[in-house]
């Protein structure tokens, strides 16, 4: 009997890196004043990745081992962002897709000062008074400290909402009381002052007098 072999051709195709710019995503809209993460994602089904390059209107950032960089926009204005991989052999691989962003002046953010009750301001020492501070900004950048002012001192700083602050006062007279906001872009903006007076508490004391 004969044996009939047939034979196929298989094609080989080679090993490479593909990488892709995630965040920030195209059309991204960025602000001034503070650095930026560009996040890689790769494909790499066989190990090859050893470093990437990532460039921003093709001038580049320098190489790294890591899949994330950091960027600061020198100035506002509209930037390509690209990137590639190359493996330990120093063969480089396709760019990735480009990236645009938006990059625009930070904006300022606002602030409110208030207090509960609404509208106090005569109070006694020692008695705690709810001081609330409304603070937002708009995108891309975001509220990231208020800073609670008593006659010009900082008495306390949060980072996270609701910025709130039993405020007490340890001695009487008047008082000024303010916060400041301050975006992660870097601009801050300053509170309406809220002006407000202290006394002391005044402690009766009851005495039962008793005869014979």
């Amino acid at each position: 009997n004969a044996v009939w072999l047939s034979s196929r051709h298989v094609q080989v195709v080679p090993a490479s890196i593909g990488v892709s710019i995630v965040s920030p995503t195209n059309e991204s809209q960025l602000c001034l004043g503070r650095s930026w993460e560009i996040n890689l994602a790769l494909n790499d089904p066989v190990g090859l990745f050893d470093r990437a390059e990532v460039f921003v209107d093709g001038v580049s950032l320098g190489q790294t081992t890591n899949v994330t960089t950091g960027w600061m926009p020198p100035q506002a204005g509209d930037y390509t962002l690209t990137a590639r991989a190359f493996d330990a052999q120093g063969q480089a691989y396709d760019f990735s897709p480009p990236v645009t962003v938006h990059v625009a002046a930070a904006p300022a953010p606002e602030i409110v000062l208030t207090t509960l009750p609404e509208g106090a301001t005569n109070e006694l020492t020692g008695v705690p008074l709810l001081v609330v501070a409304q603070a937002s900004v708009a995108a891309p950048a975001r509220i990231q400290s208020v800073e609670f002012f008593n006659d010009g001192q900082s008495v306390a700083e949060f980072t996270n909402t609701p910025f709130l602050l039993p405020f007490i006062a340890t001695n009487p007279g008047p008082h000024v009381l303010a916060a400041r906001a301050v975006s992660d872009c870097g601009t801050f903006a300053d509170s309406n002052p809220i002006e407000m007076v202290t006394t002391l508490q005044l402690e009766v004391v009851w005495e039962a007098i008793q005869s014979g």
